[in-house]
């Protein structure tokens, strides 16, 4: 599985920015939030097979 620490480097900085589009999207904070925690959750899972340089 990813490395915690490593996954938190690279991918919280955009917890923020992640938030806002999901609230505009659903236009509701605790949606926004559950839309953020499903996000992380399934980049956590495939973290292990990112590979930098390539898009999201």
């Amino acid at each position: 599985m990813a490395d915690q620490a490593s996954f938190e480097t690279d991918a919280m900085e955009f917890a923020p920015q992640l938030y806002s589009a999901a609230l505009r999207m659903t236009r509701n904070p605790a949606d926004a939030e559950d839309v953020v925690q499903e996000t992380y959750l399934k980049a956590y899972r495939a973290y292990g097979s990112f590979t930098a340089g390539t898009n999201l």
